[in-house]
């Protein structure tokens, strides 16, 4: 760490700066989606989860300068598998799927990305991460939910899924697809009644 900035110097700024990215944030996709009605409740799901995420870090980086932070709890592994089987369940839904936000507003989650990206990048942050393992897993979830590729101690971007798109061979008058594999499907929204 730097001698010309002391650890609560540090911890207040990162805390502050942290804050107004993730307000803005907020705030900026709520303007974006305000006068869109279906996108209300998605909107609600990811403002709280932007909120929490914040709270989350703020808090352990006031307790961290108060030095009142609990001991590291050593799980087994029954309740370690458990913890994974409840994030694998909790990872799917609208607050975690970012492609709407991608759509909508592009250019706040850009700007989120960056000034995240910026701070986070800064040497004083990356050897505080790498002394605080803690810390570094809440700002992982972070960069999960920025759908970020950040350097953060131990953080290995999720695998984006390859799409494979079958050639199409010929398309008929009726809108009838047929693809080089010899499947043949029906146009979007025809519905065979039985």
């Amino acid at each position: 760490m730097n001698s010309s900035t002391s650890l609560p110097e540090l911890l207040e700024r990162l805390a502050e700066r942290l804050t107004y990215v993730l307000l803005s944030f907020r705030q900026g996709v709520a303007n974006k989606v305000a006068h869109v009605q279906p996108m209300a409740m998605v909107f609600m799901a990811l403002w709280g989860r932007v909120g929490r995420a914040q709270a989350r870090i703020v808090r352990f980086l006031v307790r961290l300068q108060a030095g009142t932070l609990p001991p590291v709890r050593v799980r087994t592994e029954a309740q370690k598998a458990q913890r994974r089987e409840r994030e694998v369940r909790r990872e799917h839904g609208p607050a975690h799927d970012l492609a709407w936000v991608r759509e909508t507003a592009i250019m706040e989650l850009n700007l989120a990305r960056g000034s995240t990206e910026t701070l986070l990048a800064e040497p004083e942050v990356q050897a505080l991460l790498a002394t605080q393992p803690r810390l570094a897993r809440m700002v992982r979830g972070l960069c999960r939910l920025l759908d970020m590729d950040v350097v953060v101690p131990g953080y290995t971007p999720p695998k984006r899924k390859s799409v494979f798109v079958a050639a199409v061979v010929r398309v008929s008058s009726l809108g009838f697809r047929e693809y080089v594999d010899g499947r043949v499907e029906a146009p979007p929204g025809l519905v065979f009644a039985r």
